[in-house]
C-alpha cells in the first residue's frame, strides 16, 4: 500500500518510481509530490487528460523532478535528430505518420464468474480509483485491455512514438502559452463500438492549428495488426512516404512499428520507441552530424531525472 509506505518511510523515501497499471499512475504519483517526493512515472504518466493536468499542476506548485518513461528520447540518435529538425534540416513540417502494428482486444463483456479474491491480493487497493467491479483475474492478466484500468495502445504506444512529432512539432507551445490560433480537431476511424475495451484496430487524425511561425499540422495514428494496415493500403502509403521499405535494417535492428515526420525537404523515419532515427533520402543527407549540438546528452533517462533530483537541469 503506497499510502502506508509514504506514511511510515517519509524521511526514507526521496523519490518513487511508479510503474503500476495506468489507472494508478497519477493518484500515487500525485501524493508521492504533495509530500515533496520526486516521481519518475511510467508511461502514460496518467489514466486521461485531467489527471494529467493535475500533475502537471502538482509538480510546479512542489517544485520537484518528474520524468515520464520515454526512454527513446535519452538517446543520441533521438537528440541529434530533434536537434536537426528544429534547425530546419527537413523543411516545413505539416504532417506525421505515427504507426503502431498490433491492434487491441477488440468489445469484450465483462467476465460473468466471481471467483474469490486471493488472500495476497487486496482487491479494493488493485481497484484504487476505478469504480467498483466483482473480482476475476482476467483484469489483472489484461489490466490493459480494459479501459477503467489501461489507456489502449495510444496511451502505451503513443507515449513513446508520437513524442518525436511532440517535440519536433512545439505542440508544447500549446499549453505553454505560445501564440497559437485556433483548436486542436480530432477525428476517429474504428470498426465497431467498443465502450468497455479498446477496437480491434483505429485510425487517428490528430489537427493542430499554427503556432508562431509554425503553420497547421496534422498527426495521423494507426494501431492495427500488420494485416489491417495492408488491407486499407495505409502500409503501402507510409513505405511509399519514406522512399523504402518499413522493415529497414539499421545494425541488426528491424522496426515494424514507427514514425514518420515529413518534411518539404525530406522525411525523418524512426523506429516505435524513437530511439532510433534516420534522416531521408540518405543521398540528400549523407553527413547527419550537421550543425553543432543544442540538446544536452543524457546517457540515459533514468540517470537525467536522478540529476534533476539532486539539483540539475529539468529533463528534456
Amino acid at each position: 500500500d503506497f499510502r502506508k509506505m509514504l506514511d511510515e518511510m517519509d524521511r526514507q523515501i526521496d523519490a518513487l518510481v511508479v510503474a503500476t497499471p495506468d489507472h494508478t499512475h497519477a493518484v500515487i504519483a500525485a501524493t508521492a509530490m504533495k509530500q515533496g517526493k520526486h516521481v519518475y512515472v511510467e508511461k502514460p504518466c496518467a489514466h486521461d487528460v485531467t489527471e494529467a493536468r493535475t500533475l502537471r499542476q502538482i509538480a510546479k506548485q512542489e517544485k520537484v523532478a518528474t520524468q515520464q518513461g520515454n526512454q527513446g528520447m535519452a538517446t543520441d540518435s533521438f537528440r541529434r535528430t530533434l536537434e536537426l529538425v528544429q534547425q530546419g534540416a527537413i523543411g516545413e513540417i505539416r504532417e506525421a505518420h505515427v504507426w503502431y502494428v498490433y491492434g487491441s482486444s477488440g468489445p469484450r463483456p465483462r467476465p460473468k464468474e466471481t471467483p474469490p479474491v486471493p488472500d495476497h491480493i487486496d482487491w479494493d487497493l488493485w481497484l484504487g480509483p476505478a469504480p467498483f467491479r466483482p473480482y476475476h483475474p482476467s483484469y489483472i492478466s489484461s489490466w490493459w485491455a480494459w479501459r477503467d484500468f489501461g489507456s489502449g495502445m495510444l496511451g502505451g504506444g503513443g507515449s513513446h512514438s508520437i513524442n518525436m512529432a511532440f517535440k519536433a512539432l512545439n505542440l508544447r507551445s500549446l499549453w505553454d502559452g505560445g501564440d497559437a490560433k485556433g483548436s486542436i480537431r480530432v477525428e476517429a476511424e474504428i470498426p465497431e463500438p467498443c465502450p468497455e475495451n479498446f477496437p480491434r484496430w483505429e485510425v487517428l487524425r490528430f489537427d493542430f492549428p499554427a503556432r508562431g511561425d509554425l503553420p497547421t499540422a496534422r498527426i495521423h495514428w494507426y494501431n492495427a495488426p500488420e494485416a489491417e494496415l495492408k488491407r486499407q493500403r495505409i502500409w503501402d502509403r507510409l513505405a511509399k512516404i519514406a522512399g523504402r521499405p518499413l522493415e529497414w535494417k539499421d545494425n541488426s535492428w528491424t522496426p515494424r512499428s514507427g514514425t514518420l515526420l515529413v518534411g518539404s525537404r525530406g522525411v525523418v523515419h524512426t523506429n516505435a520507441h524513437n530511439s532510433v532515427c534516420a534522416l531521408l533520402p540518405e543521398s540528400d543527407f549523407p553527413d547527419q552530424g550537421g550543425p553543432p549540438k543544442t540538446l544536452p546528452r543524457a546517457g540515459s533517462h533514468e540517470r537525467e531525472w536522478i540529476a534533476a533530483c539532486k539539483g540539475g537541469p529539468t529533463p528534456l
